[in-house]
């Protein structure tokens, strides 16, 4: 199996998790913040496309995920609903959306 079945794996395996890493992603590149590199416990990984920020994230168990602005969101996977651990206060205002939609749909 290659890398990019395997993370196609991974992601339908957890769709809870792959829409939340793919709103967090969306939302800051909206808003002109976009993750521009991931930490991923021994570096720091860049990434230009979405695509490049789900393979490190879902080739890992969790990762910091930094903006533009230097503002991060740290990503737990395996945690469903409760995917995002913590992020920079900076980030709130930005990732108000995505808990929106955490807090709606996690029943």
């Amino acid at each position: 199996m290659n890398l990019t079945q395997f993370i196609d794996e991974a992601m339908a395996s957890h769709p809870i998790e792959a829409g939340i890493a793919r709103r967090v992603y969306n939302i800051l590149a909206e808003a002109k913040d976009p993750i521009n590199e991931v930490f991923d416990g021994e570096e720091f990984v860049k990434v230009d496309s979405q695509r490049e920020f789900l393979e490190v994230l879902f080739n890992l168990d969790e990762v910091k995920a930094f903006t533009a602005s230097g503002g991060w969101v740290m990503l737990i996977n395996g945690e469903g609903w409760d995917m995002i651990s913590d992020y920079t206060v900076s980030l709130e205002d930005t990732l108000a959306p995505v808990n929106e939609y955490i807090v709606k749909n996690d029943n």
